[in-house]
């Protein structure tokens, strides 16, 4: 492209592209944001736009496609969310007055991970931007809702530092990463990019320590880095960095805000992995990925935006603290107790709106005036919330009572400040209150009143001069003038200056008629002047209070939160659980919550659970598929999580401890994206249970080791079990649902392992599933009734029932009885026999009815070839 022949504006153009090449240039023309050549053919593809041409100075005309500028965020959104970034480019003065070309720069970088529209953002969901940086042993992580304000951090060490940062990004779906390519591992590389996550890598020199520590000290106004609990050796002072510096670049601010940063939250906060979150179904299920059907569906009865997001962040952090969860049961108790205070608060967070990311508007220069309104609404509530907290008849809510700044006077300078119901658009003026500043009330008086104003004017003069027939007129060559007959020129002031001669009169100017005229015709322009400096000025004074609105936001957001988890209770007959320091498990009538929900309280079956580190350490549980074990080991789970984050729990009573992680294994499908399998997932996955758990863990695992043949998979589980009760880190409380009956056999010779089974009903030819559970084992696998309730032709199902009959008859089908010495626990035992070893890698569940007769007419050939 030869760009001595583009037009003066397409050059501009260039310049301002060529600074921004990996971005989609919205180029503000008038009243329409432009894109030209590949960016017009792009943004033409993906929102659906004409494709036309523009003249640029070459042969050919450049690409072009637009989009209102008034219309454009719902655009930039979709470009967005399809993984493009966007730059903003406006016009930096009035093309009226500008002196030939109009000045234009890049205002703000949108790109996923740096969203504060809210039109662009989900109410109830964080917005992450997360940067990683691995150093040698050492991983630091740091991410942010800038829309929020929200900032964390942590550091990880060790051999296994990779595996838990990547761990941790995983659970958090940030919407966009930033990291030093170079520095992370290949593999996990791989993962990231395979997670479909949008990773902006950034120079090296983006990560120099000395830079990024004054960066850090800067923004948060701090003299040391101890003052924000950063350690200096763990690469979170370069990732910190990273982060402040890309946020002030696509925010286009000369300083980054953040509310209080958190460093290093594993000492505050019950850990769930990635796989744990999706097993539980804590925030949407697995088959649907709605989140109808999760737990928070179930516990989530928040009112404001805030409350929705803060109840998400206590279900993902668990608290370790028990004088912090003890507060939460109190506050909920008390919510439970007094329903006039909550229902009058909860008629205050229904007028409240998302404060955080009006905050987010406010500081990032993209306030509208119907935005302060919706601010200036929510204050109007804090009086009122503030209150209610002082009725509490217990000093529970004392602290938040006292935290919470009503903010009367910033309520009123809104109030006073911002018409009630200002235009949508700033353009046309009309969003400031005439009272709010002399001049802008004079103005819209001379448009409003500009005869009247002129009669008054013309009613004064003819009483200072005494001429009777004095008329002031206008036309467009003078504008408004005095006219005088000629028989009264004699009584002309001195003050009129001559501008006509006429026939039969004179016509006059004066410096005052003159400047009413100026400020009548350009009284419009003057207004819209005048109200964009006074907003400006308004917008600037409050964000002194950015601090103020936040605290209120947090204060607002707990309320919610809290309201919502009594609500739960109430509605669903939750207890209260005892929080101990000690390792054990105590529940009577558990319930799962969300299937609870579904089935209507009184037609769910509640259970019982003992668990602890020494004589109930891990419970075998068996019983057929479809009985209910799954949702037995979710409910545990569940309940213990619920009960850490502060919650009444589904149960008629519950003592919980203060777990550091929960482990689960349940239920696995193939990640063909990594090219593993079930079998290899499902082992990745419980190598990391093995490496991690300590006695402060409860783990759930389901049909371990069925991902591989009956005999690996059962040698695989028994090891398992060996390991969590003799040698992992003080025996981990543990749930165990297997289908492997010879792991009953561990009751009495294993001390802490004791056997549950689901109950089950049989009738006739059916069984009825009773959801209970009780001690011992289950005598029978009940897989060809199973076959039937889910719908297996009656053919096939009789075929299978003569089948096993037959096998029954020759002890294949039966469940063997492993004897193990008292002096060792092991599985492996030495087969001679040559048929044992052939119904050893019969797998019943893998085999069909002909393979079966196949297997009983070979091993009735083998007995006949032994027979003497």
């Amino acid at each position: 492209m030869d760009y001595e022949q583009l037009t003066p504006m397409m050059r501009q153009y260039f310049e301002i592209k060529n600074q921004y090449k990996d971005y989609i240039l919205m180029y503000r023309l008038g009243d329409f944001y432009e894109m030209f050549f590949d960016d017009a053919k792009i943004a033409a593809r993906e929102l659906e736009l004409t494709l036309t041409g523009r003249n640029a100075g070459l042969e050919e005309k450049a690409p072009l496609c637009g989009v209102p500028y008034h219309s454009a965020q719902g655009y930039i959104s979709k470009l967005v969310n399809k993984g493009y970034k966007v730059a903003i480019c406006e016009q930096r003065e009035d093309p009226r007055t500008a002196k030939g070309l109009v000045k234009r720069e890049v205002v703000k970088l949108i790109t996923p991970g740096t969203l504060t529209d809210p039109e662009m953002l989900t109410d109830s969901s964080y917005s992450y931007i997360l940067c990683v940086f691995f150093h040698q042993d050492q991983a630091a992580v740091v991410y942010a809702d800038i829309s929020t304000f929200e900032i964390r951090g942590t550091t990880f060490r060790g051999p296994k530092a990779p595996e838990e940062a990547l761990q941790e990004i995983l659970k958090l779906s940030p919407r966009e990463v930033l990291l030093l390519r170079e520095s992370v591992p290949q593999r996990l590389l791989k993962v990231l990019e395979q997670e479909s996550l949008m990773l902006t890598p950034l120079e090296k020199t983006s990560f120099s320590f000395k830079t990024n520590q004054q960066r850090i000290l800067d923004t948060f106004g701090v003299k040391s880095l101890a003052g924000l609990g950063i350690p200096e050796d763990a690469g979170l002072v370069e990732a910190l960095g990273a982060l402040i510096e890309y946020i002030k670049e696509t925010q286009k601010v000369v300083k980054a805000h953040f509310g209080t940063l958190k460093i290093n939250l594993e000492d505050e906060y019950l850990i769930l992995d990635q796989n744990t979150l999706t097993n539980l179904e804590l925030f949407k299920t697995m088959r649907t990925h709605e989140k109808k059907g999760s737990l928070l569906w179930v516990l989530d009865h928040t009112k404001t935006a805030m409350g929705q997001r803060t109840l998400k962040n206590w279900m993902l952090r668990p608290l370790k603290n028990r004088v912090l969860i003890e507060e939460r049961l109190d506050r909920i108790s008390l919510l439970i107790q007094e329903a006039m205070i909550r229902d009058d608060l909860i008629a205050s967070l229904k007028s409240i709106y998302d404060i955080d990311r009006l905050v987010s508007k406010l500081i990032y220069s993209n306030m509208l005036p119907r935005d302060l309104i919706a601010l200036k609404h929510s204050l109007e509530e804090l009086p009122r919330i503030k209150q209610n907290l002082k009725l509490f008849p217990s000093d529970s809510f004392n602290s938040l009572e006292e935290d919470l700044d009503p903010l009367l006077a910033v309520t009123a300078l809104i109030e006073k400040a911002i018409e009630p119901e200002p235009p949508a658009l700033m353009k046309e003026g009309g969003y400031i209150k005439s009272a709010y500043h002399e001049t802008l009330g004079y103005l819209r008086n001379l448009i409003k009143d500009s005869k009247s104003i002129i009669l008054s004017i013309e009613a004064k003069e003819k009483a200072a001069t005494g001429i009777k027939n004095l008329k002031i007129k206008y036309n467009r060559v003078f504008g408004y003038y005095i006219e005088v007959t000629k028989s009264n020129l004699e009584m002309v002031p001195e003050n009129y200056i001559r501008k006509q001669t006429l026939a039969g009169a004179e016509r006059y100017i004066t410096e005052d008629l003159k400047a009413v005229e100026n400020d009548i015709l350009s009284a419009h322009e003057k207004i819209l002047s005048l109200e964009n400096r006074l907003y400006t000025e308004l917008i600037e004074e409050l964000r002194g209070h950015t601090d103020e609105f936040l605290e209120a936001s947090r204060i607002v957001a707990q309320i919610d939160v809290l309201i919502s988890l009594a609500l739960a209770a109430k509605h669903h007959g939750y207890c209260r659980p005892e929080i101990t320091n000690e390792g054990k498990i105590e529940i009577a009538g558990g319930r799962h919550p969300v299937i609870e929900k579904n089935l209507q309280r009184e037609n769910f079956i509640p259970n019982d659970t003992l668990l602890n580190n020494a004589s109930h350490q891990l419970s075998i549980i068996t019983g057929p598929n479809m009985a209910g074990k799954s949702t037995y080991l979710r409910q545990v789970a569940l309940i213990c999580l619920m009960a850490q984050m502060g919650s009444y729990v589904p149960a008629a009573h519950a003592v919980t401890p203060i777990l550091d992680r929960i482990f689960t294994r349940v239920g696995a499908s193939d990640d063909l994206s990594q090219g593993q399998s079930t079998f290899m997932v499902e082992m990745s996955e419980l190598a990391n249970i093995l490496r991690y758990a300590n006695a402060r863990s409860l783990i759930l695992l389901d049909e371990i080791g069925r991902g591989t043949s009956t005999y690996d998979g059962l040698a695989i589980a028994w090891a398992v079990v060996e390991f969590l009760t003799q040698k992992a880190n003080h025996n981990p409380m543990t749930l165990f649902a297997t289908h492997y009956h010879e792991l009953t056999e561990l009751e009495g010779v294993i001390e802490g392992v004791k056997n549950y089974h689901i109950t089950v009903e049989e009738r006739a030819e059916d069984i009825l599933f009773l959801r209970k559970i009780a001690p011992g084992y289950a005598t029978h696998s009940y897989g060809i009734q199973v076959a039937r309730l889910a719908g297996i032709p009656k053919e096939v199902v009789q075929n299978a029932r003569g089948i096993l009959n037959e096998l029954e008859k020759t002890d294949i089908a039966k469940l063997p009885k492993v004897e193990v010495p008292d002096y060792q626990v092991t599985f492996f035992r030495d087969y001679h026999d040559e048929i044992i070893e052939k119904l050893s890698r019969v797998d019943l569940n893998e085999t069909t009815p002909l393979e079966a007769l196949n297997i009983l007419s070979d091993l009735l050939a083998m007995t006949k070839k032994e027979s003497p």
